[in-house]
C-alpha cells in the first residue's frame, strides 16, 4: 500500500479517524530496494534462540536487527472514498508504532555449526572406542544445518567448504584431525609404493586404499583437501599441494608438543614430510609464532587461527593474551579470515588495537586498547 501515492496529496485535507480496533503489535522493517525485492520474491528468515541476538537471513547474506525507537508515533493507515464536504475523504488509522527495525549486514554466526560438526565428526576405530560412552547427536542435512545456523544458504555453503566438510549419505560431516591425518599418511605411503609421486590417480588410489579398509569417498575427500584447486571436483587425478601436506605434519608435531626450540622443530618437521617436499617457516603463518628469548634459542609456539574465536572482539582479546605486542606482519594471518561486512582489517585494528613506536625508525607495534 503506497500511502504517499494514493492517500495523501499536498494541499488536500483529509479527515483522520482511528479504527475501532487500533493494533500496536505490528513491526515496521526499514529496507533498501534490493532487500525489499529479496523479501518479496525469495522471502527471508529471522533466526535466533532465546540466548541469541536475532538475525535476518536472505539467500545470500545475514543482517543484524536493531530495534530503533522514534520520538513520534507512526500511523499505519488506509483510505476511504467517503467524502466529507470539502474534505477529500477519510484516512483510517489501523495501527500505531513507536519504533521500527533497522538492518545492518553482519558476519554469519557459525558457533552452532561448529558445535554440530564437532559432535558428529567422522572418527577412526581407535577414536570411536575412546568416545563410545559420550553422548552423541545425529548428523544433519544441509537444510537442517541451515535451520540452526544464523547464516544464509550461500554463507553456510562457504563455511562448510572452509571447514573441510563433505556430504555423506545426505548429511554434512567433517573428518576428525586424527582420521584425516591417518588417511593422508596412508595415501602418501600408497603413492610412494606405486611410484605415483605428487600426481595421484584417483580411481587407482581409492581402489588400493579400499583394500586396507578405507572408504573410497573419504580417500577422495582427503585427496581433494590436500591437492591444488581443493574446491574443484576430482575425476581422474589430483596433484598434491606441498604447502598443505607439509602443514599437516607441522600440526601433528605441534599437537604432540605446543612449544619447540626452532632448530629441533624444523629438523623434526623436515624429517617427517615425504621425500621431495621442503618445509619452510613461512608455511607456519597463522599456525604458530616464533618467540625470541634473550640468551637462548628462539621457540616455536602453537597458535592456530582455526582455534580462535570468529568474533572480532574475542579474537583480539585472545591474540593479545598470547602476545601483548604484535608487529603487523605477524598479526595479519590471524585477521585475514575475520568477516565483518563493510570493515577492513585496518578498520578492525583501529577499533581493537592501538599502535605505538619506541622511536621514528622502529617497527610499529600493536597492543590492546
Amino acid at each position: 500500500m503506497s500511502v504517499q501515492g494514493s492517500l495523501l496529496h499536498r494541499w488536500q485535507d483529509k479527515r483522520l479517524a482511528f479504527d475501532k480496533t487500533v493494533r500496536s503489535d505490528w513491526r515496521l522493517l526499514e529496507t533498501d530496494d534490493q532487500l525489499l525485492q529479496e523479501l518479496i520474491y525469495n522471502g527471508v528468515t529471522i533466526k535466533g534462540n532465546a540466548d541469541q541476538e536475532a538475525v535476518l537471513c536472505t539467500e545470500q547474506a545475514t543482517y543484524a536487527i536493531k530495534h530503533v525507537e522514534t520520538t513520534n508515533t507512526l500511523f499505519m493507515v488506509s483510505g476511504s472514498e467517503e467524502s466529507h464536504g470539502d474534505m477529500g475523504g477519510t484516512v483510517s488509522v489501523k495501527a500505531t508504532s513507536a519504533a521500527h527495525l533497522e538492518l545492518t549486514q553482519s558476519a554469519p554466526q557459525l558457533r552452532e555449526l561448529d558445535t554440530v560438526l564437532e559432535a558428529t565428526q567422522l572418527r577412526g576405530e581407535d577414536e570411536s572406542a575412546s568416545t563410545s560412552g559420550q553422548e552423541s547427536r545425529p548428523p544433519m542435512t544441509f537444510d537442517e544445518l541451515l535451520s540452526v545456523t544464523q547464516a544464509s544458504a550461500a554463507e553456510l555453503q562457504v563455511a562448510l567448504q572452509q571447514r573441510g566438510a563433505l556430504e555423506l549419505d545426505g548429511c554434512w560431516r567433517v573428518m576428525s584431525a586424527a582420521m584425516l591425518g591417518d588417511t593422508l599418511e596412508v595415501l602418501l605411503l600408497t603413492s610412494a609404493q606405486h611410484g605415483w609421486g605428487a600426481c595421484i590417480p584417483l580411481p587407482q588410489a581409492c581402489e588400493a586404499m579400499s583394500a586396507d579398509g578405507f572408504d573410497p569417498r573419504l580417500t577422495a575427500h582427503c585427496l581433494r583437501l590436500h591437492s591444488h584447486k581443493a574446491g574443484a571436483p576430482l575425476y581422474e587425478a589430483a596433484t598434491l599441494d606441498t604447502h598443505k601436506v607439509c602443514l599437516h605434519f607441522a600440526r601433528k608435531l605441534l599437537r604432540e608438543r605446543s612449544k619447540w626450540p626452532v632448530h629441533a622443530f624444523m629438523q623434526a618437521w623436515q624429517s617427517s614430510t615425504p621425500e621431495g617436499m621442503t618445509v619452510d617457516a613461512a608455511m607456519l603463518r597463522g599456525e604458530a609464532l616464533v618467540e625470541g628469548r634473550p640468551g637462548a634459542e628462539d621457540c616455536i609456539l602453537a597458535l592456530s587461527v582455526a582455534d580462535l574465536p570468529t568474533e572480532p572482539g574475542a579474537r583480539f582479546a585472545e591474540l593479545f593474551a598470547a602476545r601483548p605486542q604484535w608487529e603487523l606482519r605477524d598479526l595479519e594471518p590471524y585477521l585475514a579470515d575475520l568477516q565483518v561486512p563493510g570493515r577492513s582489517a585496518e578498520a578492525l585494528l583501529l577499533t581493537y588495537a592501538r599502535a605505538s613506536q619506541s622511536h621514528s625508525s622502529a617497527a610499529v607495534l600493536y597492543s590492546a586498547r
